[in-house]
This record gives C-alpha cells, sequence and structure tokens, in this order.
C-alpha cells in the first residue's frame, strides 16, 4: 500500500522497481507509526541520498498521502530526543514542544528532507 502511494500522491517512480524491506533484528513491524519511516527509507534508497543523521520520522501515511498522527506520540517524542536524536520529523499535531519538523503530507516531508 505505501508503494502505491508513493507512486500516485508523491510521483515516486517506484513502477519499474523492485522493493525489498527489511527490518533489523528480526523485528515486526504490527502498527502504522513506522509508514512515514519506511517511504522516507524507500525514497532515499532510490534516489541515492543519505538521509542526515540524527533524523527520526513518526507518523501514519494514509492513502491521499497525508500524514497523520498516531497514538502515543509525546511518548515517541520524548524517548526519542532521550536517544539523541535531532530531527524528529512528525505529523502536524497539538504539542507545546519546540524543535520539530511537522509536515502535512509526503511531498512536504521530501522537500524537508532532501
Amino acid at each position: 500500500m505505501l508503494i502505491a502511494v508513493l507512486i500516485k500522491r508523491a510521483n515516486i517512480p517506484l513502477v519499474n522497481q523492485d522493493v525489498h524491506l527489511n527490518v533489523t533484528g528480526g523485528l515486526k513491524i504490527n502498527e502504522t507509526g513506522a509508514d512515514l519511516a519506511v517511504c522516507l527509507a524507500i525514497i532515499s534508497s532510490l534516489k541515492d541520498k543519505i538521509i542526515k543523521p540524527g533524523t527520526i520520522f513518526i507518523g501514519e501515511v494514509g492513502l491521499g498521502g497525508e500524514i497523520r498522527p498516531i497514538s502515543q506520540m509525546e511518548k515517541r517524542i520524548e524517548e526519542a530526543q532521550k536517544l539523541n536524536f535531532k530531527n524528529i520529523i512528525t505529523p502536524v499535531f497539538k504539542t507545546d514542544r519546540k524543535n520539530l519538523i511537522m509536515v502535512k503530507n509526503l511531498e512536504e516531508t521530501i522537500k524537508n528532507v532532501f
């Protein structure tokens, strides 16, 4: 589904590409909080561009390419800061936190990252 959204909503040319995704450590992703990270990993590989170290992506990707908040956003951001992530990219949501990069959709996220 994420690849279809990348093709249609973010104009990422993946039709003629083979996409293989491996989550290290044998983890299984069973929630939508990793959607945005997966999409940016695919784009990074296709563009052959490295994402700035210290960057984390938190958010669900909708069928329209919109980035949506997920459960426990504040806790996840707090943990990311404890782990020394400097660039925290999240969907737009109500918070008092500063130094977050909030994005509305995939196109905006791509512009902010690359």
